[in-house]
């Protein structure tokens, strides 16, 4: 008898993501040619327009107190005969104007798999799939770009999706700005306030906080307004596993300031902080606002 998968304790939703994936006898491996492009496109421009809203209208601004849910889960997902992994992040769709949907994350989920040498395997099926709140599953058509270095990449979905877009600013919030990030929990304790989301299969949750701190590569203090390159950012708020990828939201003006990267010991004076790249970083993957383009 062929032996089954091995995997630790599996989560409902890992269970869930890995039925969606198709037989491995198919041979479908759709991560590994993922991954090529994530290397190929790497630091590439989008021949697209990412909008800038520094201070959205209120029906485009994202709103913390409501029920709505404005972020996705990104899943990267590989299974042979003998071994599966389920690599889950976050993201959020942005609006460009032209091609398919557009969703920005974070990159680290899929190194991770890439790391297990799984996808490489001749008789692995793997995946990325978007998963929306209402519990919809939509296949990433391609990566057009990413950013190693700042924890990004792009994804692309077929059209037709009907799915929110956030607003998202190209300057960087000032230290103190009062900030909420989506967060994720498998299971948390019922009186915490946290809500079913993806069809009950885990829990989400906004925590508020503020910016605390701008560092650039070398882990130098930077300052926005300044020539400083603001490659990390840092808020009060420590994320959790699986909200990485996920929006950094200016509380006041409801736009995205950042994406979440995980967190990081700052000295022993500070301790562990929420850990960032500024929004500022997105839109070097794209053709800069207000420049036209030609078809």
């Amino acid at each position: 008898m062929p032996s089954k998968p091995q995997h630790n304790a599996i989560s409902k939703l890992d269970q869930f993501l890995l039925s969606k994936l198709s037989d491995v006898s198919s041979g479908t491996n759709r991560v590994a040619t993922l991954i090529h492009q994530y290397e190929s496109n790497r630091g590439k421009e989008i021949k697209a327009n990412l909008a800038a809203e520094p201070h959205p209208s209120p029906s485009r601004a994202v709103r913390t107190t409501s029920t709505a849910c404005p972020v996705v889960l990104v899943a990267h997902l590989a299974r042979s005969k003998t071994l599966e992994r389920v690599c889950v992040s976050s993201g959020f769709r942005v609006e460009t104007n032209r091609g398919d949907p557009c969703f920005i994350t974070c990159a680290h989920t899929l190194e991770e798999l890439r790391s297990t040498k799984l996808v490489d395997g001749p008789r692995t099926a793997s995946n990325t799939l978007i998963m929306t709140n209402d519990g919809r599953i939509l296949e990433a058509s391609g990566c057009p770009s990413s950013l190693p270095r700042h924890d990004l990449l792009v994804l692309h979905s077929k059209p037709g999706v009907d799915l929110p877009t956030l607003p998202v600013s190209p300057y960087p919030a000032p230290i103190g700005t009062e900030v909420a990030i989506h967060c994720l929990h498998e299971n948390p304790l019922p009186d915490e306030g946290w809500t079913p989301a993806f069809g009950g299969l885990i829990y989400r949750k906004w925590f508020h906080g503020h910016i605390t701190d701008y560092r650039d590569f070398a882990g130098n203090q930077a300052k926005p307004g300044t020539y400083d390159v603001l490659a990390n950012v840092f808020f009060s708020q420590i994320p959790t596993p699986g909200s990485s990828g996920g929006p950094i939201i200016d509380i006041q003006t409801g736009a995205v300031v950042g994406t979440i990267r995980g967190s990081q010991l700052d000295n022993r004076l500070t301790g562990i902080r929420g850990w960032g790249t500024s929004a500022e970083s997105i839109y070097e993957m794209f053709v800069l606002p207000g420049i036209h383009l030609h078809d």
